[in-house]
Parts: C-alpha cells; structure tokens; sequence
C-alpha cells in the first residue's frame, strides 16, 4: 500500500453474517506493534505476570490454530479499519447459517441478542479436527436451537446466564423518569443503511437543511448535509456502499426500533438521534485520520452529543489526542481486537489510539464473551482501557437485514447507546458525569481482573440509576 502523509484507520471489526444468509469472511490482519517503554514498577509487575499467563499462552495456541500465511502475508499499514482482512472462507459445513426462513420478517430477535439478556443457552463449541476450508471454523449453538459458523477460536465456551449489560432494568427505569432530553450520536465510521427499519426514525435530520436544493442552507461549510456527511466521497451521501455492515450493525446495537419486531437498539430513537459521518469505505474499510479529525469537528459544530469511534491505529497523532480532549462531546472507542493471529495485547505496552489517549471525556471498551471472560482477540490493559461490553456474536442490522458480527467495534456501541439512553433521560447528569456513571458501576468480574481498569462489564441497569456525590 502507497505510503501517504496521513495515517490511515481501521474499523475494529472481526467476522459477520452479511444480512440474514451469509458469513462474512473474518480475520484480522494488525500493523507491527510498536513497544512503548513504562519504566513503572507496576507494568513491569502487570508484563511479568503476563508473560507467564495470557499473551504468551494465546501466542501458543494461535500458532497451533492459525495460518502461518495470514501473518506473512499481513501488509503493515499505519492506520485502517479493522474488517473482513482474509477474503478466504469455506460454507460447505455441515453447521448452517441463519437464513431468511429462521429470521421472519415481523419476528422479535430478541432471543438472539445475549449481550441484552443472556439466558445461558448460548455455547461456542470449536468444529472436530479436520473441517473443511482453509480456516479454522466453530459452531456457535443459539437459543432457539440455530447455530453460526465462524473463524476459529481457542476454546469451548458456554454461556454464563446473567452475563449481559441488565437493560431491562435500564429500560424499566428510563421508562418511570418523566423527562426526556433528544441525544445526537455522531457515528465515525462507515456509510449507513438510513432506510433500514430499525433505523430510519433514529437517523439525525439537520432541521436546518433544505434537502436537495444544493444550497448550505445552514451556512455550516456543506451542501444539503440531511444526514450528515461523506468525508470519503465530499458529499452528502452517506449511505452504506457495497460491503460497508459495519456502521449500520453499530447503529442498529445504539438506537435499532423498539417496535417488537427485529432487533432492539439499546437507546430510544424517538430522542437518540444517530449522525451518520462516513470516513470508511469499501469492503477493506480504510480510511484516513484527516477525514476523521474533520468528522469530530463536523460533530461537535452541529450538536453531537457522544461519539463513537470503532476504529483505531498503533500510530499517535498529537492534533488528534488534542482534538478529543478539548471538545465537549463524550468519546466512546474501541480497544482493538489483537494482532496478526488474532490474539489480543497489552496496549499499555503498544497502544492503540484513539483508546489508549490520555483524554478525560474518552471510554475505551474491550471485547467480553458470554462466560464473563475476554474474547481471545481483544486487547486489553489496565491503564487504557476502562471496561468490557459484549461484542461477540452480535446480532443487529445490516444493510438489507440482519447480521451477526464481532469485534470490539460490536463491544463500543453497546457503550455508546448505554450513554444515550442515560444521558436522555438523566437530564440532571452531564456528560462527564455519565462517564462516571458507567464506570463507577461497571459490574467486576474474576475474568476481567487486572485487565481492564475497572475490572468490571459495562451494567446499564446500574448506571442509569447512578447517583452522583453531592
């Protein structure tokens, strides 16, 4: 790839099913790290201990399961989306997917949303020695007795009931508060399906705009910007290009209808509004740290509220960090989902920017399985990432349907609409206190210990009932 002055980003983003029939291809491919020396009794205590427990372990067991060719075919690249980096993928398997028969139109999903309400018939059971393909592949077992197929993992997983994000609670309490303040969510990412069911009432309208009459009627610096904006492209299209799941599965886990039918999106549409700021295109998902610094900028002068950022790059830009830090909005990030075997890091020790910025108004979210432990391929560390959320196996939108995918670009967003939902309803909370909220409360877990700064998964039910000190 042509080296280019800026830094290009990737989406964090494993593996999905593309719409209701297909699997999308999965494994990642990181740039190099870049070790950063601590000089800290305490990280050269938390190495230690890794070296004898989960890097290392990981690094054995993806050099048993993983393709040696993936790593040597890897092309470094300074910044770019995590998505669908191996092309390669074998469905002749005797597990299926879920099909268009399983997922009837005007059926609830909700049964398949574990990272909502985890009954604990969920399992991951790795496919016996020899399964067709050019990958590793496991079968995911769902309620209701459907099975995925997906890349491989390192172990058997069962579900752990009660291991999910408490929304009920959250939405009983959201229902009992009498106010409601509007949220706009500034979604850097790909381009969106607007017209998806579960979103076209959720997507932000720049009440401002005359549509169509190429005229900036807003005088904000862009022609007919309705629903944001196409930093890829310099216009105001800001649909879903072909391959591009990625921003819409996010904005459907954030705001997707609560009509009963199909999935349900964490916040309420009808005050959660999603500004679409597409900055990645294609099936690669590369885009470029200048759009996205001019996508924050567009956020914060039209009224975003919370952003979310489900991408990241090992290479530090100084204007960048500082373009966070000083904006009012809150910063949800993602942690990134390993290296070139896909086995997750230590990115005290190598970071991952945005996650690892040094910013006040910035959450950084790793990858939690349906066990209460981390997903295999997601970093992790103790002083930049502050908590775990569900991000594997997610069920939400994509363009034309429905789709499974994970990541921990799946993990921020359900941080993200967490953050809504509270803050539009708590009219009495601001931002930072939001933030406080879902860390304060972030539910410990053994399988989180030492590996995130809270120790703990995000729990919306408890964070929306958070109360500050006076």
């Amino acid at each position: 790839m042509r080296k280019i002055s800026w830094l290009v980003l990737r989406r964090f983003c494993l593996m999905g099913l593309a719409g209701m029939l297909a699997v999308l291809p999965g494994t990642l491919q990181n740039p190099g790290d870049s070790a950063v020396g601590t000089g800290t009794a305490a990280w050269l205590e938390r190495f230690a201990q890794a070296a004898e427990s989960r890097e290392f372990e990981h690094f054995a067991q993806a050099a048993e399961s993983r393709e040696f060719e993936h790593f040597a075919q890897a092309e470094p690249r300074e910044w770019e989306c995590f998505a669908q980096a191996s092309g390669t993928q074998d469905l002749e398997l005797s597990a299926r997917t879920l099909t268009a028969a399983d997922l009837q139109p005007g059926a609830s999903y909700f049964e398949y949303q574990w990272a909502l309400s985890n009954d604990g018939r969920l399992r991951r059971t790795p496919p016996s020695p020899g399964a067709p393909g050019s990958l590793s592949y496991e079968a995911v077992f769902f309620p209701g007795g459907f099975y995925a197929v997906w890349g491989s993992g390192y172990r058997s997983v069962s579900a752990q009931a009660g291991v999910d994000i408490d929304v009920q609670t959250a939405w009983q309490f959201y229902n009992s508060t009498p106010e409601r303040r509007t949220v706009t969510v500034a979604l850097i990412d790909t381009g969106v399906d607007v017209t998806h069911p579960e979103l076209q009432n959720a997507v932000w309208v720049n009440a401002d705009e005359i549509p169509g009459d190429g005229i900036d009627n807003d005088g904000n610096g862009y022609i007919d910007d309705i629903n944001g904006w196409n930093f890829c492209d310099g216009t105001p299209v800001v649909t879903a290009g072909e391959g591009e799941d990625h921003a819409t599965h996010g904005a459907g886990t954030i705001a997707g209808s609560w009509d009963g039918t199909g999935i349900m999106g964490i916040a309420d549409g009808a005050y959660v509004k999603i500004m679409v700021l597409k900055t990645m295109a294609g099936t690669d998902g590369l885009g470029n740290s200048e759009n996205v610094k001019a996508a924050i900028r567009y956020a914060q002068a039209n009224g975003a509220d919370i952003v979310n950022l489900s991408l990241g790059t090992d290479t530090y830009d100084p204007e960048l960090e500082s373009l966070i830090q000083n904006s009012p909005m809150l910063f949800v990030a993602s942690a990134g989902n390993g290296d070139s075997l896909g086995a997750g890091y230590n990115v005290d020790f190598s970071p991952v920017f945005p996650a690892s910025y040094q910013a006040d108004n910035l959450i950084s979210v790793a990858n939690l399985m349906f066990d209460g432990t981390l997903e295999e391929s997601s970093n992790y560390g103790m002083f930049s990432v502050d908590l775990a959320a569900p991000g594997t196996y997610i069920l939400s939108a994509v363009p034309g349907g429905y789709g499974f995918m994970s990541g921990t670009s799946m993990s921020a967003p359900m941080v993200t609409g967490t953050a809504a939902l509270i803050y539009s309803c708590r009219t009495d909370l601001s931002l930072m206190d939001v933030k406080q909220a879902i860390l304060n409360t972030a539910r410990p877990l053994d399988g989180l210990s030492g590996l995130v700064g809270t120790g703990g998964m995000l729990d919306a039910g408890a964070a929306i009932q958070y109360q500050k000190a006076q």
